[in-house]
């Protein structure tokens, strides 16, 4: 299966982000410049990505990353430009 990894665009709305999210196959991981590594499967981790878009500057370089195709068309209007 075809690996896809792309900059979270932070102008986006986080709320549709993980709701598309949630329409994916496989894992999708979000990972900011600090290294944190939030799985998106997980409700926890929506949580905590949810309370960091109080501060966009956490979500700035964000790199989204997951695997099928499928799942790169569900999320690429989230692909920083």
């Amino acid at each position: 299966m075809k690996e896809f990894k792309f900059t979270y665009s932070d102008k986006m709305n986080v709320k549709n982000f993980l709701e598309d999210a949630k329409k994916c196959e496989n894992e999708v991981w979000f990972e900011t410049l600090d290294g944190d590594q939030l799985s998106l499967k997980s409700t926890l981790c929506q949580f905590i990505l949810l309370s960091l878009s109080e501060h966009p500057e956490a979500l700035e370089d964000a790199v989204v990353r997951g695997t099928g195709e499928h799942d790169y068309e569900i999320l690429v209007k989230y692909k920083a430009v």
